[in-house]
């Protein structure tokens, strides 16, 4: 009678994995051009939706605020952010604003602020003052009028922003409708 102590040599107890074929494992694939057409576009939403969702997981785990902004070769929007994309995209307008001018002082930046708050407070609204832009620019300083240009630039980059918002969403829009009739 034998025991599982005493058993042959060859015949020994090993987990049932060890009996399996060794495979290769997690293949590190080359990064190419998907020829076939079908395979691209599963590729395409697969690999879409796992950015997504890697990007949904950093977000919750970091707080971070993201935008990702993704066209199909159809020229389809695929968008995610984190709080949103429009409020990623504004922030990251805002900085490019805010990086063109000079960097001050902590205590020059307060005064030059408590300056604009002063200068700002009747033009919100387009009060009897009217609106900022409506101001000339006859008598504005070489800083104001930097100040203006780029106020203006960010107000034609987030214009450029919706109009294009707009048209993904008409397109799209448009799309499903389409799917429908067909």
């Amino acid at each position: 009678m034998q025991t599982p102590c005493n058993k042959e040599e060859g015949s020994s107890m090993q987990p049932s994995s060890s009996r399996r074929p060794k495979g290769t494992g997690r293949k590190k694939i080359e990064i190419k051009r998907i020829e076939n057409k079908f395979g691209r576009k599963v590729t395409f939403s697969k690999r879409r939706k796992g950015l997504f969702k890697k990007t949904e997981e950093l977000c919750r785990l970091t707080d971070a605020e993201i935008a990702i902004i993704v066209f199909s070769n159809k020229g389809r929007l695929f968008s995610y952010g984190y709080p949103s994309v429009e409020h990623v995209v504004n922030r990251f307008l805002d900085e490019q604003c805010d990086d063109q001018s000079d960097p001050f002082s902590p205590e020059e930046v307060l005064e030059e602020e408590e300056e604009e708050e002063e200068e700002e407070e009747p033009l919100v609204g387009g009060g009897e003052e009217g609106y900022w832009f409506e101001e000339s620019i006859d008598d504005l300083d070489s800083d104001k009028f930097e100040e203006y240009l780029c106020y203006l630039e960010c107000l034609r980059k987030n214009l450029v922003l919706r109009v294009e918002e707009l048209i993904m969403r008409r397109t799209t829009e448009i799309d499903f409708l389409e799917g429908f009739g067909n």
